[in-house]
């Protein structure tokens, strides 16, 4: 029950963060900054993930 429930919020702010994307795109306002730091956070917890064993959503 609580991975849907955090299934759930992932999927939530992954709408939010696509609506975002598409919304800077049209206006061409583009925070580079922000794009580099989300994509250098989600290969940290990438890498972290690997080496660790723990983490993510769908482990057992």
């Amino acid at each position: 029950m609580i991975r849907l429930v955090f299934f759930a919020l992932f999927v939530a702010a992954l709408w939010i963060g696509i609506f975002q994307i598409v919304r800077m795109v049209r206006a061409r306002r583009i925070d580079w900054r922000g794009v580099g730091l989300s994509v250098c956070f989600i290969g940290l917890a990438i890498f972290l993930h690997q080496q660790t064993g723990i983490g993510g959503l769908f482990d057992n």
